[in-house]
């Protein structure tokens, strides 16, 4: 309501108690003279009347900081003062409910109906804890609305395939449902791409890529880099894919694992082995090497056994060109033939050293029986 209005003649206090509609009713009454009309005037929040010879009365603006927000929308309200915008913020001395600043300061004379804007306080910003809730079977988009509800974000978002959780929908999250964490903490999830066993994908071609081009490759396809090892070739430069298992052109299931042989160059000249030297001992342990127990050998298994075996010696004796070794074809490569050539193989150096040491002894000990017998004639 307005407080006071001039009124000519008998300077009566004509517009106590009248509400301003009221008043813009009396503003057509004998006895009212206006310099000006019913106005909008910034900082203010109703129309206001500007007197002939007097202008508004201000007031002054009332301290309400510590005190809570009740009793400060109370104050400010009873100062002819309006409430604006409530802030709230955590703080560590001001108790929650109460507020922490004002703006307009207090003290400073406004005119009436000026909007005084309010921080008030959550409580301490330390113990300020939210619950992260369970989106756990909930759509991505759902999950997110319950995060951001929640005074949470959402963090990294990883697509995998499941065969229990429908495409879409979220398959785990991390941190887990009910943990109390601070606000505005991120949520990361793991959301379905849909069964695994339908979903098939084509395992793309790396071979002659470099690795970190190769391992972003298989990535965008839907799966993942397995094991990598690193073999030499004087054909392939190093930090090169030599070759891949599965290969290029496969149809696999989401998320299998590539394998990878990459190159470290050319060996260097010295004391390496021979060729010969390094397929003998693949060989020899082929039983050992072949994990998988398909009967053959893959490049990266005979690595796994022999570091130093070079990739070209591999792919020359792969006689079929199917990127496996098998016995025959390793048996072949050594000149191995049948039971006698095994013993051949593995026994006649030994044979001949053992054969060798009982000839030395022969010899020396029939050196001496002469020499025993030339002193007895003697």
């Amino acid at each position: 309501s307005v407080g006071v209005g001039h009124v000519y003649g008998g300077g009566t206090a004509g517009g106590t108690g009248l509400t301003t509609a009221q008043m813009k009713q009396q503003a057509s009454f004998a006895g009212w003279d206006f310099t000006s009309v019913w106005t909008i005037q910034e900082g203010q929040t109703y129309p206001y009347l500007r007197w002939q010879d007097n202008t508004a009365s201000e007031v002054t603006v009332p301290n309400v900081v510590g005190q809570t927000q009740a009793d400060a929308t109370t104050a400010i309200t009873n100062a002819g003062l309006t409430v604006g915008t409530v802030t709230t913020q955590c703080s560590d001395t001001v108790a929650a409910g109460n507020v922490i600043s004002q703006n307009l300061a207090a003290g400073a004379s406004v005119a009436p109906g000026t909007v005084v804007n309010l921080v008030v306080s959550t409580g301490p910003c330390g113990g300020q804890q939210v619950t992260v809730p369970n989106v756990v079977g909930q759509a991505q988009a759902d999950a997110t609305t319950a995060l951001t509800n929640a005074g949470l974000t959402v963090g990294t978002v990883i697509q995998q395939c499941s065969d229990t959780v429908a495409a879409g929908n979220v398959i785990s999250q991390d941190p887990a449902a009910g943990v109390e964490v601070s606000p505005g903490t991120s949520v990361n999830l793991v959301v379905s791409t849909g069964p695994c066993g339908g979903q098939q994908v084509t395992v793309p071609n790396v071979v002659g890529q470099a690795q970190a081009t190769a391992t972003t490759a298989i990535t965008n396809a839907g799966l993942t880099v397995g094991t990598v090892t690193r073999a030499y070739s004087a054909t392939v430069a190093a930090g090169v894919v030599i070759s891949q298992d599965p290969a290029a052109g496969s149809t696999v299931s989401g998320g299998a694992a590539v394998n990878l042989v990459v190159s470290l160059g050319a060996p260097t000249p010295g004391n390496e082995p021979t060729r010969r030297e390094i397929m003998t001992r693949v060989y020899d342990r082929f039983e050992d090497l072949d994990t998988n127990n398909d009967g053959t050998l893959s490049l990266a298994e005979a690595m796994a056994g022999v570091s130093t075996l070079p990739a070209e010696v591999f792919q020359a004796i792969d006689a079929n060109g199917d990127n496996q070794l098998s016995q025959d074809e390793l048996r072949d490569y050594l000149n191995i033939g049948g039971v006698f050539g095994c013993v051949r193989r593995l026994f006649v150096k030994d044979l001949l050293v053992s054969a060798g040491g009982d000839l030395l002894l022969a010899g020396l000990g029939l050196a001496l029986l002469a020499a025993s017998v030339s002193r007895r004639r003697s």
